[in-house]
């Protein structure tokens, strides 16, 4: 059911700028690249139309979003459980390929400054004029990362790692300027072989998977808005952003793939653009440390978050009751005895338990709005439910030790490992984030916004011929009018002039959305399969 809404404390700018630091994120530094796979003009004219289209569903999410915590209560409400789950399902997906593009993009970064480290310390061979090789590889970092990653992942408070993701837009800003600043110096001295140009290829489905992860926010674009000031300003915010993130990705794409689409990798003997455009730059060059280090720094605050989100969604998915009941208990029974050191009697103030339903409470993500409970682990259980009372005995609670044991440190060493084999054997982010950009597509982006907006709409139809039918039965008593769609709530009166040529223009428009709608979501699908034929 819709929430009471709340008034927001946000200005447009915070609106404005929190939306484009979270869509800038990992897939900035594979814009290139995949405009390389898609050529240079089908690159820039696919960021502008598929811009404008997941602004237009990021737009349906918040239209028909209001009132509701998570547009996941919408679509439940909407078209029933099923898409409740598949919401659930695909944030599992994307949480977890986002967590292996962190881990390689981490790995990569370590290892370039090591590199860069041995290199300014004078440990170069002569005849490379590279540090020489050692046992520090590039499948080595991997592991280095994870011991330094996964204390952090099973620590409870996690205030300080959230309060330090507000410094999110810095490396974004630093990357951004990197790329279009070395895309510049590299292609204006010697100018730009427009030979070697490809304007189109037949590889614009990856660009496309690319750019709709790239383009993603829609899973938290109600949080955003319901912390703003003025909902008045609502489309005008959403679009600035989605116009300003455009813009960088076109200069990104532009200058970064015009400086670097004839490199030619090490071992290799055609040029090929990388899909981590950091690779591309010498260890030694300023710039890039600078925004290696920077993005080490970012990617390693918010790689806890969000390996504990995914941890909360798999563990309440798969063992709700269970999950449930354990982190009531443990809490209820830590507040018993914070109580019971402070000298209060439990019993005379014995209040339910508000939000048993993540591990860490509310987790924001990159520099989301603080404050913001539908970015946690979506509660399975009603928010007024109580730990379980005993029957004659008190109910022993599980400990924590025994509740770390027995589920979260197991579900940490299996996402762990599945982020460390592609970390260590398949370190190609491109890949990995144009499949998450596919399967968020077919859910959050393109699919279930198009779907509710066709039930929506539907709904409005039916009502609006019913009354249409119930007018003519009142100015036509005669006529043989069946009325059976006609809500009971109509009158019978005749509707006026400006009132019948509103509800005819409405019918019009209604079958011009469903086939609108209706080729987002097939373009959604089709996105997807193309995937794998690519």
């Amino acid at each position: 059911m819709p929430q009471q809404e709340k008034v927001g404390t946000n200005g447009s700018l915070t609106t404005i700028f929190s939306i484009v630091s979270n869509m800038l994120g990992a897939s900035l530094l594979s814009v290139p690249w995949s405009f390389g796979q898609s050529g240079l003009a089908a690159g820039i004219v696919s960021v502008v139309l598929l811009g404008g289209l997941t602004c237009y569903t990021a737009w349906l999410i918040i239209r028909n979003g209001q009132g509701y915590l998570d547009f996941a209560d919408k679509c439940r409400e909407t078209l029933g459980n099923w898409s409740y789950y598949a919401t659930q399902i695909v944030s599992v997906v994307l949480l977890l390929g986002g967590l292996i593009s962190y881990h390689c993009i981490i790995s990569a970064n370590l290892f370039s400054i090591v590199e860069a480290i041995r290199e300014f310390s004078g440990d170069i061979d002569p005849a490379t004029g590279h540090a020489p090789p050692c046992w520090f590889t590039p499948q080595i970092a991997p592991l280095f990362v994870v011991g330094f990653l996964f204390p952090l992942t099973l620590v409870r408070d996690l205030k300080l790692l959230v309060r330090l993701t507000s410094f999110g837009i810095v490396p974004v800003t630093l990357i951004t300027f990197v790329i279009i600043f070395t895309g510049c110096t590299t292609t204006v001295p010697g100018g730009i072989n427009w030979g070697t140009v490809t304007w189109v290829n037949m590889a614009l489905p990856e660009t496309l998977g690319i750019l709709s992860s790239a383009f993603f926010v829609h899973n938290m674009v109600l949080a955003f808005f319901r912390n703003a000031r003025n909902p008045a300003t609502t489309g005008r915010n959403l679009v600035i952003a989605f116009l300003i993130n455009a813009a960088i990705y076109c200069s990104v794409g532009t200058l970064g793939y015009l400086g670097y689409h004839d490199y030619i990798t090490p071992g290799s003997v055609r040029p090929a653009i990388l899909d981590n455009y950091l690779k591309m730059l010498p260890e030694t060059n300023i710039m890039a440390l600078a925004a290696r280090v920077a993005l080490l720094l970012q990617l390693s605050i918010c790689f806890p978050m969000l390996f504990k989100l995914l941890r909360q969604y798999v563990l309440t998915m798969v063992l709700p009751v269970r999950w449930m009941k354990n982190v009531a208990l443990i809490r209820a029974r830590a507040k018993d005895r914070k109580e019971s050191e402070s000298g209060i009697d439990s019993s005379q103030n014995d209040q339910p338990v508000r939000q048993p339903a993540s591990e860490c409470g509310s987790i924001n993500v990159s520099s989301a709005p603080a404050a913001d409970s539908d970015l946690a682990a979506p509660d399975s259980t009603p928010a007024s439910s109580q730990p379980p009372k005993s029957r004659g005995t008190e109910q022993p609670a599980p400990e924590p030790e025994f509740y770390l044991l027995t589920q979260i440190l197991p579900a940490t060493v299996l996402f762990f490992g599945v982020t460390l084999m592609f970390a260590m054997f398949y370190p190609n982010i491109g890949m990995v984030l144009r499949f998450s950009g596919a399967i968020s597509g077919v859910a959050f982006t393109y699919g279930l916004p198009s779907l509710v907006e066709l039930l929506v709409r539907h709904r409005r139809h039916v009502e609006f011929r019913a009354a249409l039918l119930a007018d003519a039965h009142s100015v036509h008593p005669e006529a043989a009018v069946t009325l059976d769609e006609a809500s009971p709530l109509l009158p019978a009166a005749p509707l006026g002039p400006a009132e019948r040529a509103s509800l005819r223009h409405e019918q019009a428009l209604y079958w011009m959305h469903f086939c609108l709608h209706g080729l987002i979501l097939l373009f959604g699908l089709s996105l997807l399969g193309l995937q794998f034929f690519l």
